[in-house]
């Protein structure tokens, strides 16, 4: 039987590398790779659809998802085990040293559907609120705020979501 071909169109990581090489083989299937900037692979593989498989954020997928959207199916393959969001960056003389420190600040991401602009759960801590839309990620589990919807941590660590906020 033929093998089945596929594109495919990740970022250059190391953690990928002997599979878009060839190196390591998936049986059954030959794979033509596509590399280039993270930024094209997301707009291109998104908004055009021009692989078969891609690399993508979570944000711009959610977002056609509530479009009513569903022209690729999301499968939980993280080549990466690192929560990306172990650190986030501050200018040190921004004055900030906690999330509720964010407030009123203007912050600045390629786009809105870029993974970066997801809220990191762990970095949540008691009395913080969001007003949706809003994404929470952690390791197990994503929490997502409609518009209209405000989510609060309670002093137990429990994201508390109520309607009409």
């Amino acid at each position: 039987m033929p093998d089945l071909n596929l594109s495919l169109a990740v970022g250059e990581y190391d953690h990928v590398r002997d599979l878009t090489t060839g190196a390591v083989r998936a049986s059954g299937i030959s794979i033509t790779t596509v590399h280039g900037p993270i930024e094209d692979i997301l707009i291109r593989g998104h908004w055009h659809d021009e692989w078969d498989v891609v690399e993508t954020g979570l944000g711009a997928y959610v977002m056609r998802l509530a479009r009513g959207e569903q022209p690729v199916v999301a499968i939980p393959v993280f080549t990466s085990r690192v929560f990306r969001h172990s650190a986030i960056y501050v200018r040190s003389d921004a004055g900030i040293d906690l999330p509720k420190d964010l407030a009123g600040k203007r912050i600045g991401v390629p786009e809105w559907g870029q993974a970066a602009a997801v809220y990191a759960r762990d970095k949540l801590g008691a009395g913080d609120r969001l007003d949706g839309p809003a994404i929470v990620e952690q390791f197990d589990s994503t929490t997502v705020i409609l518009a209209g919807q405000r989510a609060a941590v309670d002093p137990y660590g429990n994201i508390v979501i109520t309607t009409g906020a």
